[in-house]
């Protein structure tokens, strides 16, 4: 993790602080750090004494959170001429240095070869972001899932993850950097949030004080775009010290139940020093519980490390002292109220929840596609247990197709299909003829024939119930419908293809084998 990279460029941060404040960033960056004892970063090394007493995160009441961000960002707003159109005019000669460095082909020369995400790249020359094609305005559809919550008794808490270039831009563009942050789509973003009385936890200028604090450890894979432990345990820490005002968090203090163990892995260019959570009593892996008062999303960021209990999640549950719930998916973002819209209708998944925390990279507000969702209140749709029945369909509607494996951000794609006309193999109507159906459309980087499946084209597959296949498809990147009331109104079901060729019938058969 201590790369010794100490010239100019990665000593320069996109703060452009000035020297008079650098000592009071060290101490707001280094102070948060040892409020943990062994859970803080400070002491990462002795892995976290098992009978230690857990400590308490600094509580952050909501108006106080909101309040602040929204002055600071006030203030940086002044320093930048008092409008937006200033701000955005002295970065233009940065983006016209960043569309120099980034024409030719990918992956583009970086200082110590860090490699940069293209949609990260690009949503840096937005003033503002706008989501992808078919979006409302994402300011929209988040004010709006805060609004459907609040009504439910449940706080939002929004943290934007971010993106690697956000914090190293430097890396891709040298000299001259600007005086301003070169994020001013995400300020201007938290700014419309905060206005509308919607908490965000700010992690953009966490990572920037921290890197001007300790420029010689960073906080990304150099050949991956995702952070290392050291960022997740950052932004763990943020979400804990907000959910420490809570009285669940305070009735969780007591005798450690987890405790740290330190773990290391590498992308093949740099060692991540990981630290796993364990449980004191057992010595078993940390893992997230199904009904908690605080449920946690993500996307692959908050993923990273799970298969070793390092991931986002466990470590907030380390430093609550309590476990929470996660969901997590490939490029969860856009599509988290239909997911939890979709998980409500089925089992009243947010009944007794407290806090949603929607954690998410920002690069997902340039691709995603946003909507404003009504949480559904009637009851649980009944569900149809089935396993591998054949049937036809044919194909009303469908997420978007995978995209070019060459450039893909992951390498399993899982397309979403609205069926119509839905019949067995003796022709009898199944449910009411329709249903939408998850299917494999791209595994390791490669398409497979759903890819290319087109509107009103009949497709014959073996239908399971999800429920049997999201323990191993549900963190796969899955599009979602034009219409995504139809996801909430249909039964979903995991579909394998039926007449395929020799290639494509060894593969289904070996998934078979697997899920057994």
């Amino acid at each position: 993790m201590n790369s010794k990279h100490t010239d100019r460029h990665g000593r320069r941060h996109i703060l452009a602080v000035s020297r008079w404040r650098f000592l009071a960033i060290v101490v707001g960056v280094l102070l948060p750090m040892t409020w943990g004892g062994a859970a803080g970063l400070a002491s990462a090394g002795d892995g976290g004494a098992a009978g230690a007493e857990t400590s308490k995160p600094k509580s952050i009441e909501r108006a106080d959170a909101i309040a602040t961000l929204r002055t600071q960002i006030e203030t940086e707003l002044e320093r930048a001429g008092g409008s937006w159109e200033s701000w955005a005019a002295s970065l233009e000669t940065f983006r016209d240095q960043l569309s120099v460095a980034t024409s030719g082909r990918w992956p583009w020369t970086t200082h110590r070869d860090f490699r940069f995400q293209g949609a990260a790249v690009q949503l840096l020359r937005r003033d503002r972001v706008r989501g992808g094609n078919e979006s409302v305005d994402p300011a929209e559809a988040i004010v709006h899932l805060d609004r459907q919550l609040r009504a439910r008794g449940i706080d939002l808490i929004v943290m934007f993850v971010p993106d690697k270039v956000a914090v190293y831009p430097d890396y891709l563009v040298r000299e001259p950097m600007p005086e301003m942050p070169v994020t001013i789509q995400m300020r201007r973003l938290m700014h419309e949030l905060t206005t509308r009385d919607v908490e965000v936890i700010d992690l953009y200028t966490l990572y920037a004080r921290f890197r001007a604090a300790d420029p010689d450890t960073d906080l990304y894979y150099d050949r991956d775009s995702h952070w290392l432990n050291t960022g997740a345990r950052l932004a763990a820490d943020q979400i804990a010290q907000r959910l420490a005002r809570y009285d669940f968090a305070q009735e969780a203090r007591g005798p450690a139940r987890y405790r740290l163990e330190p773990h290391e892995r590498t992308d093949g260019a740099k060692a991540d020093h990981i630290l796993r959570v364990l449980q004191v009593d057992s010595d078993r892996q940390y893992s997230d519980v199904p009904r908690s008062p605080v449920i946690i999303t993500g996307d692959s960021f908050s993923m990273y490390n799970m298969h070793l209990g390092g991931h986002l999640s466990a470590h907030v549950a380390h430093r609550l002292n309590m476990p929470v719930s996660f969901i997590c998916r490939e490029g969860l973002g856009p599509d988290l109220p239909v997911e939890l819209a979709r998980r409500h209708r089925e089992g009243r998944f947010l009944e007794g929840r407290r806090v949603v925390v929607w954690t998410f990279v920002g690069r997902h507000l340039e691709r995603g596609r946003w909507v404003k969702l009504d949480l559904p209140d009637r009851p649980a749709l009944a569900q149809v247990d089935l396993h591998r029945l054949p049937a036809t369909g044919r194909i009303a509607s469908m997420a978007a197709p995978p995209d070019d494996p060459r450039t893909a951000v992951y390498t399993d794609y899982v397309r979403t299909v609205h069926l119509k006309d839905l019949k067995d193999d003796a022709g009898n109507v199944l449910g009411d003829g329709q249903a939408v159906v998850r299917v494999l459309a791209m595994r390791d980087r490669r398409h497979l024939p759903p890819a290319t499946w087109r509107a009103d084209q009949e497709v014959k597959l073996r239908l399971s119930s999800w429920n049997r296949f999201e323990g191993r498809f549900g963190t796969v990147e899955t599009g979602s419908l034009p219409d995504e009331q139809v996801e909430l109104t249909l039964p979903l079901f995991w579909g394998e293809r039926i007449e395929l060729n020799d290639q494509d019938a060894a593969e289904d058969e070996s998934t078979e084998q697997r899920d057994r």
